[in-house]
């Protein structure tokens, strides 16, 4: 065929429920064949229109090429072979209790922290990312800043606030209870970021911290 796939064999994808029949849930893929994800590999039971993240990969039974949202079945989650600080491709596929869920690079799953991350996030969202810890039980802790990076961009936050602060006259609505997407508009860092540089200001007695407003002392 000349058209191209939108995902391949031992690929991940965000892909749309387009029709529904007994023997599961169908997706669009970019070919005149749908694909198909067999009631017993869906993670929960898919609807028409929604999109879902899914591995795709060769079913030995039948041999034809089927999907699955089962990801756990068959991506790892033990991060033996990365190292702190390698930087990753990331799919993010759902939420947890501590932030989102991602495919990290077709192959394993991590955890990015909602207070670290520096923008709303949604399935299907494609980004780059960092491997921030492989922890004791080898689950791995994803970061979208490089490790090492937020001591520097503290310091020039610091001056950034300060200079913003000295434009709108001394006095700005932006304090530690903005929104994380506000923030990121305006300082192009996450909300753990900015409170952490206005924590430091407030110590040096830079700035005065009120509901809703921070203020040049």
């Amino acid at each position: 065929t000349t058209e191209t796939p939108l995902t391949q064999v031992g690929e991940c994808a965000c892909l749309e429920v387009v029709d529904m029949a007994r023997a599961g849930a169908f997706l669009d893929w970019g070919l005149p064949k749908d694909l198909l994800v067999p009631v017993s590999e869906q993670e929960s039971r898919m609807v028409k229109g929604d999109a879902y993240v899914v591995y795709t990969h060769l079913d030995e039974r039948t041999e034809s090429i089927i999907a699955t949202s089962r990801l756990s079945k068959y991506l790892s989650e033990l991060g033996h072979y990365f190292t702190v600080g390698q930087k990753v491709d990331l799919l993010i596929y759902g939420r947890s209790e501590l932030g989102y869920k991602a495919v990290i690079n077709h192959t394993h799953l991590g955890q990015l922290y909602e207070n670290e991350t520096f923008q709303a996030l949604k399935t299907g969202d494609k980004l780059e990312g960092y491997i921030k810890l492989v922890r004791e039980d080898m689950k791995i802790d994803l970061s979208l800043q490089e490790p090492g990076k937020s001591k520097i961009v503290t310091d020039d936050l610091v001056a950034k606030i300060v200079e913003h602060l000295r434009a709108k006259g001394g006095s700005s609505e932006f304090s530690d209870k903005t929104a994380p997407d506000l923030i990121y508009d305006e300082f192009k860092v996450s909300k753990a970021q900015f409170k952490r540089a206005l924590g430091q200001l407030y110590k040096q007695k830079i700035i005065k911290l009120e509901p809703g407003k921070t203020s040049l002392l």
